[in-house]
Formats: structure tokens, C-alpha cells, sequence
């Protein structure tokens, strides 16, 4: 039963270098029928496992502990995995990766996030 489970839950990367937060996004991803790749507290460790899988979709923080996670983001719009940025920074004209992605501004509702996935889910169907 467990490993049927597993097969059908999607996959969400989660890349976040505050402790506190990874786990409350863990959390909720779990509750609400998620599985969790990661928390990813660097954009190295993040490439390293999306060299070799994909996620059904993902949340980034834009700054995690080695820099910037412009190229992460880029790969994953490469590879047409939807995710959504949830930072503590304001949405500012930045790097194109960004510029077409849902923001969220912590603190902010994860679930708010999830409603975003839902309503992609639902126009994509």
C-alpha cells in the first residue's frame, strides 16, 4: 500500500536555507499529500539530485546558503516543472527566471502556495 502511495503523490523540491522554515513547508506539503524532495539548503546540493530526477513542481527560496538560485530555476522551467518563490525579499524587476513565477513574500500561508499549484492543475485540465 505504502509504495502505491508513494507512486502516486507528487514530488515538490524544496529549496530553503532556514531550518524553521524548510520544516514548516515540509510539513504542510506532507499534510496536504505532497512528497518532499529536500529541503535543500544550497543550490549545489538542489542541481546535484535534479541531475538525475525531476520534481513535479517546486518552491525556492531566491537566496539559499551558496548564492542565488537562478540557475535552478532556470533548469527546472527547462525541464517545464511549475513552482512558485517564497522569500523574504519583495519581487523586484530581477533575473527572467523569475519574472513569470508566483511570489509569495514570507511570512506568508503556504497554503497559498498550494492553492496557486491547484488552480494551475485545474486551468491545465
Amino acid at each position: 500500500m505504502q509504495d502505491r502511495l508513494s507512486q502516486t503523490r507528487r514530488r515538490v523540491l524544496v529549496a530553503e536555507d532556514q531550518a524553521l522554515i524548510a520544516m514548516m513547508i515540509a510539513h504542510e506539503l506532507e499534510e496536504a499529500g505532497y512528497e518532499v524532495v529536500g529541503p535543500f539548503t544550497t543550490c549545489a546540493d538542489a542541481s546535484d539530485w535534479i541531475s538525475h530526477d525531476t520534481p513535479e513542481l517546486a518552491i525556492l527560496d531566491v537566496q539559499l546558503k551558496d548564492g542565488p538560485c537562478t540557475e535552478l530555476a532556470t533548469e527546472l522551467q527547462k525541464r517545464g516543472v511549475r513552482f512558485a518563490v517564497f522569500s523574504g525579499g519583495k519581487q523586484v524587476h530581477g533575473p527572467s527566471a523569475f519574472a513569470s513565477v508566483p511570489w509569495f513574500e514570507k511570512p506568508s500561508e503556504l497554503s497559498k502556495i498550494l492553492a496557486s499549484f491547484a488552480s494551475d492543475d485545474a486551468r491545465s485540465t
